[in-house]
């Protein structure tokens, strides 16, 4: 879609005069366009630190917000404040109206962590993002999508023929050769990392 003109909307938005919900969801829009346009990344920082100050943790904008903060500290190379970040994430109890973006943060952890070698950590926040599809996949099929996404991604064994929930013996993630900080992160949603034997 067209980022750059939801962007846009969402300012004009931020400038009148809105409810202190409209004003959190509009924050939110604005943390997950600015992350799908990374080089504007830095535009929505402010967004997400009123966002973590108001939002309740769980909701929607709250994990929009998050999906700012992870990113942009890896971006940064502020490696402890990614990593200050994922314990809340990993242990929110996601809203069902948040289960679309909370699977693109988890997604984006996912993938990160990979990139950074970390396989164990990964591996904690994919079975975070499996569990979450499970509970989210009848009214939010993009969620799942975001799953077999990161599963791929990671090069989980026999992804192909197992779905959420499955068991997965031996499953392992691939430790990449890239450090985190080697490069600007991407979205996991065109990351482009195909599956081994696929």
């Amino acid at each position: 879609g067209d980022s750059l003109g939801g962007i846009r909307m969402v300012r004009r938005g931020l400038a009148g005069t809105v409810d202190a919900a409209t004003r959190a969801a509009l924050l939110g829009m604005s943390c997950q366009l600015h992350y799908h346009r990374i080089e504007l990344l830095d535009d929505a920082r402010a967004d997400a630190t009123e966002l973590l100050q108001i939002a309740m943790p769980g909701s929607a904008p709250w994990a929009q917000a998050m999906l700012v903060a992870i990113t942009s500290a890896v971006k940064d190379g502020r490696m402890h404040d990614f990593a200050q970040a994922l314990p809340p994430v990993l242990a929110a109890e996601f809203e069902p109206a948040a289960h679309d973006p909370a699977s693109l943060t988890l997604a984006t952890i996912c993938y990160l962590l990979d990139l950074g070698g970390k396989v164990a950590e990964a591996n904690i926040a994919f079975a975070r993002l499996e569990a979450l599809t499970r509970s989210a996949a009848e009214h939010a099929p993009s969620v799942t999508a975001l799953y077999h996404r990161s599963a791929r991604s990671g090069d989980l064994r026999s992804t192909r023929t197992r779905g959420p929930g499955a068991r997965r013996r031996g499953a392992r993630r691939r430790s990449p050769t890239r450090s985190a900080t080697a490069s600007t992160p991407r979205s996991p949603c065109c990351s482009g990392r195909s599956t081994r034997g696929s």
